[in-house]
């Protein structure tokens, strides 16, 4: 009883060891893929992202200010830090005369 016990810690330890690092076994997930699995998503939620802008940009070159104000709210919404888009919403507001 006593080897036993000592032998199942070492045992365990080792396969959290040899897991953590990314020594597994053919079928399992690795931690190197998994996080370029979310860089993929996040990279594509981007590229999403910008089409809102992009389509705002072109609705406004089509005189569809509307459109174009409702777009950049959805953008901004996603994408708060962006200086451009608050930039071309305020035009907008300006042009619309709605400012609060």
């Amino acid at each position: 009883m006593k080897l036993k016990l000592p032998l199942y810690i070492c045992l365990s330890l080792a396969a959290g060891f040899s897991y953590s690092n990314g020594w597994c076994q053919a079928g399992i997930i690795t931690d190197t893929s998994a996080q370029e699995n979310l860089t993929k998503a996040a990279n594509l939620k981007t590229v999403k992202d910008n089409e809102l802008f992009f389509d705002a940009l072109k609705a406004k070159s089509h005189n569809d200010s509307k459109h174009a104000r409702e777009l950049l709210e959805q953008y901004v919404a996603v994408q708060p830090q962006s200086a451009a888009a608050y930039y071309e919403l305020s035009r907008l507001y300006i042009e619309d005369k709605k400012i609060d």
